[in-house]
Order: C-alpha cells, then structure tokens, then sequence
C-alpha cells in the first residue's frame, strides 16, 4: 500500500464506525516494506470484532484496529466496545510506528482468552500523548519488545 491515507471525522461524537460485532474495523499492512502512512482522526470505533475469520495476520487481535509494519497515527478518536475471540481487544500494532493523540480507549475486552483488553505493541515504536486508556479487560497496555512484555 506504498501511499498516504487520511480518514477524518467530523469529531468523535458526531462520526461513528461501527464494525457491527462482525469483523475488525481497521486493518492497514505495509507489506514489508514501512512505507504505508495512515492518520484515522477525529471519529468513534466502535464494536469491532477481531476472531479467526478475521483477515490478515493475528487475526484475532485488534477489534478495532490491526497495524503492521506501516506508520499509524491515531488522533481524537474514542474507540470503545472492541472484542476479540483470543488476542487484544483494541489496537494490536506490529513492527510500526504508532502515535496516539489526544485520544479516549476504553471498554475494550476479549471474549474467549482473557488478556489484553486495550493496546498491545510489539516491536513498534509507540508514542502516546494526552491519552486516556483506561477500563479495558485485564490488560491497558501491553508492550513487548522482546516477546517477553511489559504490561501496564
């Protein structure tokens, strides 16, 4: 996906995506080569579901959003109500570069396998400013650089 992507809202209360409890809202895959650069601001995500028949890889982590290898920044945005049948219920990034600003996440859970409810980073740079993350299943935040993780 060698290009730039913006989707922006019209603030969090007034745009909504809702993934219907069906599949993951937001998967964005750089394909080896970190050259996809994606800004989702000023909106809601909402009752994502990340689960086996989920596309890409870790297909059960992520309900509302799944990064890999690509640049990702996450700004004004409430994500709320985000499942997952085995892995992460929020954000799961993976080998990027992921800034989240001025943002809102919580309720987030799993389903089946009880872990991280909010974020999980491995191998990403991440970066978090005015951010609330808070309520999430088990786990807010997860940070694993080694495979070994950190959680918070």
């Amino acid at each position: 996906m060698n290009k730039k992507i913006s989707i922006i809202g019209q603030g969090p209360e007034n745009t909504i995506i809702n993934g219907g409890g069906v599949s993951r809202v937001f998967y964005i895959n750089g394909e080896n080569n970190n050259e996809s650069y994606v800004s989702i601001e000023n909106l809601t995500i909402t009752n994502g579901y990340a689960h086996e028949e989920s596309i890409g890889s870790y297909s059960e982590q992520g309900g509302a959003v799944m990064v890999q290898e690509s640049a990702l920044l996450l700004e004004n945005l409430v994500i709320y109500d985000n499942h997952s049948s085995n892995g992460i219920g929020a954000i799961r990034s993976h080998y990027s570069d992921l800034i989240i600003r001025n943002s809102l996440i919580h309720s987030n859970d799993v389903l089946d396998w009880h872990t991280t409810g909010g974020i999980k980073v491995s191998f990403t740079n991440l970066q978090i400013e005015n951010s609330t993350i808070v309520n999430n299943e088990e786990v807010s935040l997860e940070i694993d650089y080694d495979f070994g993780g950190r959680k918070l």
